[in-house]
């Protein structure tokens, strides 16, 4: 299905929708018509939620494989990244010229 089917939940008119039909079709119902389009619009939304959570999830897999975590015990020294803090220095204008990394600080306490 269409990205644009599965976000509008109808399919776009081409030219070959205005031309006229040539044989009338059965009447059905349209409560029906509009259950089955309903569960289908459901089912096309789960899928496509699916397969988004897996890609996200392989995306992870795959970053997180060359990443290393590193240990850090109570004594140790390490730096900080300002970005990652809520700091007025590190946000809004100006943000580009803040220090990359802030530190060396002490180890105190594992969380």
């Amino acid at each position: 299905m269409a990205p644009f089917s599965l976000l509008l939940g109808f399919k776009p008119r081409s030219t070959v929708d205005f031309l006229p039909k040539l044989m009338p079709g059965e009447e059905t119902s349209m409560k029906r018509e509009s259950e089955d389009f309903l569960k289908m619009m459901d089912m096309h939304r789960e899928n496509a939620r699916l397969a988004i959570a897996y890609a996200q999830h392989q995306h992870a897999l795959q970053y997180n494989s060359k990443r290393k975590e590193t240990p850090l015990q109570i004594g140790d020294r390490a730096l900080v990244n300002p970005h990652s803090l809520e700091w007025v220095e590190s946000k809004g204008e100006g943000s580009k010229l803040t220090a990359r990394w802030i530190g060396p600080f002490e180890v105190m306490d594992k969380i």
